[in-house]
């Protein structure tokens, strides 16, 4: 990059004469004064490649305005003009203009935007104003693009930090996005987000939504916060249904109660797997800003065999993910794990089980006998290393050639 100043200072005022920065595809330049107390400064930033912020864009971008005034009643003008595209779609014209008078301590603005983005129209308009007796409000007016559409008005009254009020926010053709996030889409999405004094609700639906080999039916969201600016606590329910990834499918759902401290999480999904019918069931107290789960319960039922919890686990995922003594167990078999998993492997393990126990997966594999597994693995999961010992005593197959 490079960089040129030419200031000049006079007692308590400057004059900025030149500043100039520059670099591959990214220029800057300015000039302004400031005198007895009054900034009046101009600028023009231009970007030539917007693949540098985004993989999924192309084009270019230039950006030119003014600020100016005493500290304590600016204002600021500002317009954007680019061509915007994506890989296999071709650029448009876009235009954004934003004013701002009353900084910081009486805003009062306009934001607009229009022009063709990703081959198609788009239209913005916000208005933000504070009132003479310090309430800031804010409105969307129009908020347009493709099949996306944006509504809602929001008010913070003097002394309070959440405002209240509602935006609506609804897109009746998810693959709209494809360009932008570099892969098609499918399905439909709407939202709304609500706020009263101390608490936010968000209600959300996802219709026919996902990514090719991953689909949902139905996805719907119902949460609520109560003083999400202090001590947050959280009261939702997710559920899916008609969930199809891979050789996966059934439905699933996600309660959550409680403080960020010991967040409640009950889950059950019914699923289809490889032909199986699985049902699977947990609950855990999750320490958000400590990254701890306290798993209590956990349940999997399939081909006449269940997969229990036998003992309280905890998982931690603060610096990568450790576990502490997890203990699992299908009829007398007892697999118990415990270490870091992640990034680094220091893990112990051990299994105790009947031989039989493949039967519930290979049918023509029941034996008699048991069958005791020790490990100790060190390394990466890529490249583990360690010790492994298996113990079988009086295995015998009980059917077919290998009794």
């Amino acid at each position: 990059a490079k960089i040129g100043v030419s200031a000049q200072l006079a007692g308590s005022d400057l004059v900025l004469s030149r500043l100039e920065i520059a670099g591959t595809g990214f220029s800057l330049t300015a000039h302004g004064s400031s005198k007895a107390g009054v900034l009046d400064a101009e600028y023009r930033i231009a970007l030539a490649d917007l693949s540098v912020f985004a993989s999924t864009l192309t084009g270019a971008v230039q950006a030119e305005g003014r600020f100016g005034g005493k500290p304590d009643a600016l204002s600021v003008a500002a317009t954007v003009r680019g061509d915007v595209g994506a890989p296999g779609v071709p650029r448009g014209p876009v235009t954004l203009r934003v004013t701002l008078d009353g900084l910081p301590g009486a805003p009062a603005g306009h934001a607009e935007a229009e022009g063709q983005l990703l081959g198609a129209p788009l239209a913005l308009a916000l208005d933000a104003k504070r009132e003479a007796d310090g309430t800031l409000r804010a409105t969307i007016r129009r908020a347009d693009w493709r099949s996306l559409h944006a509504e809602g008005a929001l008010t913070l009254a003097p002394g309070t930090k959440l405002p209240t009020g509602r935006v609506q926010l609804r897109m009746a053709r998810l693959q709209d996005l494809a360009p932008l996030v570099g892969q098609p889409l499918s399905g439909s999405l709407s939202a709304g987000l609500h706020l009263d004094e101390g608490a936010a609700r968000l209600d959300g639906e996802a219709l026919n939504a996902g990514l090719p080999g991953n689909h949902v039916r139905r996805v719907q969201l119902q949460a609520r916060v109560t003083d999400p600016l202090g001590h947050p606590a959280v009261t939702a329910n997710v559920s899916a249904e008609g969930i199809e990834t891979g050789s996966l499918a059934g439905s699933a759902k996600v309660e959550l109660q409680g403080p960020q401290e010991a967040l409640q999480v009950r889950a059950n999904a019914a699923l289809r797997a490889s032909g199986t019918d699985v049902a699977v069931t947990g609950a855990a107290v999750v320490n958000v800003p400590g990254r701890q789960v306290a798993l209590s319960a956990l349940q999997a039922s399939g081909k006449g065999e269940t997969l229990r919890l036998l003992a309280p686990a905890a998982v931690r995922f603060g610096d990568g993910v450790s576990v502490d003594r997890l203990r699992l167990g299908v009829r007398s078999a007892v697999l118990e794990v415990a270490g870091r998993l992640s990034p680094a492997l220091d893990v112990t393990a051990s299994l105790r089980a009947p031989a039989d126990i493949a039967a519930a997966f290979a049918p023509d594999l029941a034996a008699d006998g048991t069958v005791q597994v020790d490990a100790k693995l060190t390394g990466t999961s890529a490249q583990p290393s360690g010790t492994v010992r298996v113990a079988a005593n009086g295995v015998r197959l009980r059917a077919g050639p290998g009794r």
